[in-house]
């Protein structure tokens, strides 16, 4: 029996599309949150959500990001993790992609004792294949969270249940994950 979320309070995600990201944060959370839910009044599910996040002691309201930077290290500095490439909640790797990414790290400036610049060039070239297809995971995986239009609702729906068929959800969850989702894609030596 999996108790990791006992006695914890459950999470709740609101995610929608806005044009113009500085005009959400102009007025309250929940005032945004309803006005990309309406203008329709809404369902009696939608509204004990909306109260719940208007309730909950702590909350995040914020707009989902993706870095993508030209280098991840300038001298002896280097960024590693969202901090160079966040590949957003829409991937779901950015711890993963952190931690193999110090890992990395450390086995590159083992491999190249002495010389800075060649393990952080060799670190950058074995990395960005493995992160720019994170970052292209995240971009298509946006789409399940908040469609842009009815081409991408009908798109998603067609997804969910697919997943959700016996015989092709496990498939379908391998091609979600893709084929890069290995260590050994990153040749990450232990050490």
């Amino acid at each position: 029996m999996d108790l990791s979320y006992t006695n914890h309070t459950p999470g709740l995600l609101f995610s929608y599309r806005t044009s113009n990201i500085d005009a959400e944060f102009t007025r309250s959370p929940i005032e945004s949150i309803r006005a990309a839910f309406g203008p329709q009044p809404p369902g009696e599910l939608l509204e004990s959500l909306f109260t719940a996040f208007e309730q909950a002691p702590d909350h995040l309201f914020d707009s989902v990001n993706q870095v993508k930077m030209p280098r991840w290290h300038r001298g002896r500095v280097v960024l590693v993790g969202d901090a160079a490439w966040c590949v957003t909640l829409f991937a779901g790797m950015g711890a993963s992609s952190g931690l193999a990414g110090g890992e990395l790290l450390g086995t590159m400036l083992q491999r190249h004792d002495g010389d800075l610049p060649a393990a952080l060039r060799a670190w950058e070239a074995r990395m960005r294949p493995f992160i720019h297809t994170e970052q292209d995971s995240a971009l298509a995986m946006r789409r399940i969270f908040t469609p842009h239009d009815r081409k991408e609702q009908l798109i998603r729906a067609a997804m969910l249940r697919l997943m959700r068929a016996p015989a092709i959800g496990p498939v379908m969850g391998k091609i979600m994950n893709g084929p890069n989702m290995t260590n050994k894609n990153l040749d990450v030596a232990a050490v």
